[in-house]
């Protein structure tokens, strides 16, 4: 596949970016879920 290095890596960054948002969403899944009875502060 022919392409510029620049187009390469735009689209490892962008990559990188959702692999850090798939990641970040599956540890906030995995936490227990916040007690009621305490102030989220």
């Amino acid at each position: 596949m022919e392409m510029s290095e620049e187009k390469a890596q735009m689209i490892l960054e962008a990559m990188k970016n959702q692999e850090i948002q798939y990641l970040q969403q599956n540890k906030r899944k995995a936490t227990k879920p916040k007690d009621k009875s305490k102030p989220d502060w």
